[in-house]
Formats: C-alpha cells, structure tokens, sequence
C-alpha cells in the first residue's frame, strides 16, 4: 500500500472529464496516517563510535537509521 494526496489528484482530475473515477476516489476511505521522523532525521539521534544511538532512553540503545518511535523530533525542531 502506498499513500497518495487523494485531494490534489481529485483536483487534477477536475481537469478533465474523470467524473467516474473522481466519484470512486471520494468513496474511498481516510486512512489516519502520521508523518515520521525516522532516527537518521531526530535530533536525539548522535553517532557513537559508528553506531547510531538515541539520547532518549540514557544513551542505552544502538538504532536503526530508518527506526522511528513516538518520541521523533526533527533536528529543526518540528515534531514527526
């Protein structure tokens, strides 16, 4: 599954005459996504001795550079 900006592709169907397909588009649900920080991204993420490590939890854990977790947080401060 991958997700798409259902509102921009119905706009770019009103370009046209796709009113089948618009109607479909609408008719599906909402899927109640959140963006993610992943580890690479967050600013409690700091390399040490090679290893990815995350500042959260004591500077106890190695992570992944795709992991993510509740606690994200751009480096610039926006929250993921």
């Amino acid at each position: 599954m991958r997700l798409i900006d259902a509102d921009r592709l119905l706009e770019t169907l009103n370009q046209g005459a796709f009113s089948s397909i618009r109607k479909v588009i609408s008719r599906e649900p909402t899927i109640d996504a959140e963006p993610v920080v992943k580890c690479k991204d967050c600013k409690h993420h700091y390399m040490h001795e090679g290893r990815t490590m995350c500042n959260i939890f004591c500077n106890l854990f190695a992570v992944s550079e795709n992991h993510y977790c509740s606690y994200g947080a751009k480096m610039d401060g926006e929250q993921g």
